[in-house]
């Protein structure tokens, strides 16, 4: 295994975990993958390929959740460029819904 699959396999593993959809599901034929579709709607629209059960399930508003799952696809580079170093996962902000969810696993609802 080259470190090149490792990258793309961590990338597709965070796309899947958030956007709740594989690879292979029927919409991604050979035209789009997981990727363009995430691709394509980040920054702007991320909210339209995010799991809804993220999106719905928190104390904080959309525009927060939205802005956190940004930050978060971004800093950690998974729609395009290289994987960060280990200083910028270190770095990243543990206090947002989703930077929780990325470090902690998914939020204990009451």
């Amino acid at each position: 295994v080259s470190a090149k699959a490792d990258v793309y396999s961590y990338r597709i593993l965070v796309l899947e975990v958030f956007t709740g959809r594989k690879p292979t599901d029927e919409q991604f034929d050979g035209d789009s993958s997981l990727r363009q579709w995430v691709g394509e709607a980040f920054p702007v629209a991320i909210s339209d390929v995010i799991d809804s059960h993220l999106l719905n399930e928190s104390n904080t508003t959309p525009a927060e959740r939205s802005a956190a799952m940004n930050e978060l696809l971004g800093r950690f580079q998974v729609v395009e460029g290289e994987i960060p170093s280990g200083g910028k996962f270190a770095n990243f902000s543990a206090g947002s819904f989703l930077g929780n969810y990325a470090l902690c696993g998914p939020p204990k609802f009451h």
